[in-house]
């Protein structure tokens, strides 16, 4: 899922340059909406997931991002960078735990 984030905002930053009367393009915060609960609306399930809400399915991604740079690039970074640090740079190896449906499916 975050390769096609990554592409998201790749094709629509390229549609841009080529087209100046494109004013809008696809940046971080947006693909990330659209990988998790505008994906989850189109697919009409946005009220069991996509986001973190109490009531919801536990579906997450744990990572560590000064796996995939330099970590003193991440000291004192906010949960904002970390996130757009992750989506632009971060690997597998990055990630550290995932949950899908609450269970812990992996664990590094």
């Amino acid at each position: 899922m975050v390769d096609e984030m990554r592409m998201a905002e790749k094709i629509s930053k390229c549609i841009t340059i080529r087209d100046s009367n494109k004013k809008f393009h696809v940046n971080y915060r947006t693909s990330f909406l659209y990988g998790t609960i505008n994906g989850a609306k189109s697919l009409g399930i946005d009220h069991i997931t996509g986001s973190l809400e109490v009531g919801k399915s536990f579906d997450a991604v744990i990572a560590d991002i000064g796996h995939a740079t330099e970590p003193e690039f991440v000291d004192g970074d906010t949960a904002e960078e970390l996130l757009e640090r992750f989506l632009h740079v971060g690997t597998p190896e990055s990630v550290r735990s995932v949950f899908v449906a609450g269970k812990q499916v992996i664990k590094k």
